[in-house]
């Protein structure tokens, strides 16, 4: 976990348990594993409206210059 959250690698996931973690460390790996996932797909979702706001500006820009040459 130190890792990825100095790397700010999200793709890379944890390892399984070692024999010696008790049932409260896998549960902190599940959910900072939740976590990640959540930021990833926060990420991925940001990046489409991003592009999506963009696109819709150009076509803006576009319909504008082709009604006013």
């Amino acid at each position: 976990m130190k890792e990825m959250a100095a790397t700010g690698d999200l793709a890379r996931g944890l390892g399984p348990g070692r024999a010696w973690d008790d049932e409260d460390a896998r549960v902190v790996a599940r959910t900072f594993g939740s976590l990640t996932g959540a930021i990833a797909r926060f990420q991925r979702e940001a990046t489409l409206r991003e592009r999506l706001s963009a696109l819709g500006r150009l076509s803006t820009v576009i319909a504008h210059e082709v009604r006013n040459p």
